[in-house]
C-alpha cells in the first residue's frame, strides 16, 4: 500500500539540521536529496461518504441518484460534495 507524505512539510521539518556544523549539514543535505529523489504520485483528496451532503444520515443511503443506494461511511465517489457544516468544524 502506498503511504503519502507531505514532502514540503518534511523538508521544513529538517531545516533545523542545516547548521554550520559539518556533520549536521551533511546529514541535512543527504536527507534533503533522498526526499527530493522520491517519486511522486498524482493524488487528489477525496470526500468520504460520511462527509458528503448526499448521504442520508438516518438510512446511510446516497440520495444523489437513488434513495436506496446504501453506502458505507468510509466509501467515496467522484460525485461527492462536502457538507456545508464541514467548513465550520475544526479538523
Amino acid at each position: 500500500m502506498v503511504r503519502l507524505i507531505d514532502a514540503d512539510k518534511m523538508i521544513k521539518r529538517i531545516e533545523s539540521w542545516n547548521t554550520s556544523d559539518a556533520t549536521d549539514k551533511a546529514l541535512y543535505n543527504f536527507t534533503l536529496n533522498r526526499i527530493i529523489e522520491q517519486p511522486t504520485v498524482d493524488a487528489v483528496p477525496v470526500i468520504r461518504c460520511k462527509d458528503c451532503k448526499y448521504r442520508d444520515e438516518q438510512s446511510a443511503n446516497c440520495i444523489r441518484f437513488r434513495k436506496d443506494w446504501y453506502v458505507q461511511s468510509n466509501s467515496f465517489c467522484s460525485w461527492a460534495e462536502r457538507k456545508e457544516e464541514w467548513h465550520t468544524q475544526e479538523r
